[in-house]
């Protein structure tokens, strides 16, 4: 992690071939990303974003307009309070409601709509600019084709 100003910039590769699961928990004291399995953790003195004075931009970098996040996005969440690692692991494969506590904003795109729609009650929809929908299909129901050497049943477990 980097300390340039901004709330956390990884420095390490990331696989561009497949989703990564990225999460961010601000605090007074630190600041975490935690990359699928890896954790980065840098201690300091920071100032919470107050998410009710500005804007959220996802993918843009205000301060160079040129440089904009190449990838997919989904599923996109903030909280009013800090998540633990174990609360992270056990809910990045979770579709929420909307309502759960201290969620303040959820964007799953879903929807399709032409503005990105907050699930949550601060119902902060946002504008989509330049972004093209691309279905997911990791929340679709398992369909079962045919097995010859397993009965006739499937399931997924997500624990």
């Amino acid at each position: 992690m980097t300390n340039s100003g901004d709330y956390g910039v990884l420095s390490d590769e990331v696989n561009t071939d497949a989703w990564q699961h990225v999460a961010v928990v601000l605090t007074a004291s630190s600041r975490t990303i935690y990359l699928d399995d890896k954790v980065y953790t840098e201690s300091g003195t920071y100032t919470a974003y107050d998410f009710s004075t500005g804007n959220l931009h996802l993918g843009w970098d205000r301060a160079a307009g040129n440089r904009s996040f190449k990838g997919l996005i989904d599923e996109v969440r903030v909280w009013n309070l800090a998540r633990t690692e174990q609360e992270i692991l056990d809910h990045r494969l979770t579709q929420f409601e909307g309502n759960e506590t201290g969620l303040i904003g959820y964007w799953n795109f879903d929807d399709r709509a032409v503005t990105a729609t907050d699930l949550s009650p601060s119902g902060k929809h946002g504008t989509i600019n330049g972004g093209t929908y691309v279905l997911n299909t990791l929340f679709n129901d398992m369909e079962y084709r045919r097995s010859s050497t397993a009965k006739r049943t499937a399931f997924v477990n997500t624990n």
